[in-house]
């Protein structure tokens, strides 16, 4: 299911400063779940504007993406 864009800016005008941040990053990047919820800062290259995916959490656990 896709949500317009009317609909994400609904749903961003209600969500604190962290949550819109990790929805902005799901919308933009297309990541799966699993692999936002294991991001650390530094897989992020802000010079570069590359995102690293080396890991992904499913029940709590992180796991490699290797």
């Amino acid at each position: 299911m896709s949500l317009t864009p009317a609909e994400v800016q609904r749903l961003l005008s209600t969500l604190a400063l962290r949550e819109r941040t990790l929805v902005l990053v799901a919308f933009g990047t297309g990541l799966r779940m699993s692999e936002l919820f294991a991001l650390k800062w530094r897989d992020i290259g802000f010079q570069t504007k590359e995102i690293s995916i080396l890991g992904s959490t499913i029940f709590q656990v992180i796991s490699s993406c290797n």
